[in-house]
């Protein structure tokens, strides 16, 4: 009876019968792998577009040798390649169905609970950025060369860098990878390397001084100007090579006249004084404003001196 069995289960209908089964469950396999198929697409999108970011980035850090807005492009490269690698890793993984656990103070990481409120938060503050980015460009683009315009791209420099690390922020919390730099529910960009956090304001307004000594009216190109002979003092520890910010002045009763943006390029070494003849301001005559400036007495004249930026002779910066 047991040989029959057998022999049945060598014949024909029975390895027939066999291979029906094994293709049943081959086939539940293949649906039950495509239900839950990996899409690869969303990944490659992310990722050739980080490569067109770091390209042009490249392209742009190669036209300096060096100083504040290259050391924000390259800063920016690294924080682009970071992310590119970062999703590189999840999309190898994706491919060949392996999962990745992460581990984050010895415990299994879980993706944040409230994804899409944090990355509601990350696209308006990204969108700030942009807004703000794009008037600073507008404003550099005005000049062809010089302090101001040097100053204006490296804000934009940083608005960059700020855009890579809101970005390497996004594709984290999108592909559920633990960004140990993500704080939740903190979406604002790290302050620019070149601001000291811990400088008020006013520490900042008292590490360079602007005495007025005298004014006197002149004519150039058919229009009265009014010169002004200045005292720059630098207060640092640091030789200055050049600070923008806005020259305030005012009355006896500390009413203010005007207030006048000036850059100053001139070299200050640390702890000392420059004399600086060499700034003036157009005077409109039908400007009660420049009238009274013209008008007023050196001796009842106040300045007060706002410092918007200084640049350091070793690269350093601060800014307003």
């Amino acid at each position: 009876m047991a040989g029959k069995g057998f022999k049945n289960f060598l014949s024909k209908e029975g390895l027939m019968k066999r291979l029906i089964i094994i293709l049943c469950i081959f086939l539940n396999f293949i649906s039950c792998a495509r239900a839950q198929e990996f899409d690869p697409q969303p990944l490659k999108n992310e990722i050739l577009g980080l490569e067109q970011q770091i390209k042009e980035a490249r392209t742009e850090s190669e036209k300096y040798t060096g100083g504040l807005i290259k050391a924000l492009l390259d800063s920016r490269i690294q924080i682009l390649e970071h992310t590119k690698a970062m999703l590189e890793q999840r999309l190898t993984a994706g491919n060949y169905r392996v999962k990745i656990n992460y581990t984050v103070e010895g415990k299994e990481y879980a993706p944040h609970a409230n994804k899409n409120e944090l990355l509601n938060k990350l696209e308006t503050e990204a969108l700030r950025i942009v807004q703000e980015m794009e008037k600073v460009q507008e404003e550099a683009d005005q000049y062809s060369g010089g302090l101001v315009q040097v100053m204006k791209l490296s804000t934009v420099a940083t608005h960059q860098q700020q855009l890579a690390m809101l970005d390497m922020k996004r594709c984290a919390l999108i592909y559920d990878i633990p960004l140990f730099t993500f704080e939740e529910g903190s979406t604002a960009p790290a302050k620019s390397p070149t601001v000291p956090a811990e400088e008020s304001l006013a520490e900042i307004d008292s590490m360079f001084e602007v005495k007025l000594t005298g004014k006197h009216v002149f004519e150039a190109n058919y229009s009265d100007h009014l010169g002004f002979n200045l005292l720059l003092i630098n207060h640092t520890e640091k030789d200055i090579k050049a600070v923008q910010g806005v020259l305030i002045f005012t009355d006896l009763f500390d009413s203010e006249i005007l207030k006048v943006r000036i850059t100053l390029e001139e070299d200050v070494p640390a702890g000392r004084t420059v004399k600086d003849n060499d700034h003036s301001m157009k005077l409109n005559r039908f400007t009660p404003e420049h009238n009274r400036l013209k008008t007023i007495d050196t001796k009842n004249l106040k300045v007060q001196f706002e410092v918007h930026g200084i640049i350091f002779k070793d690269g350093s910066t601060i800014k307003r």
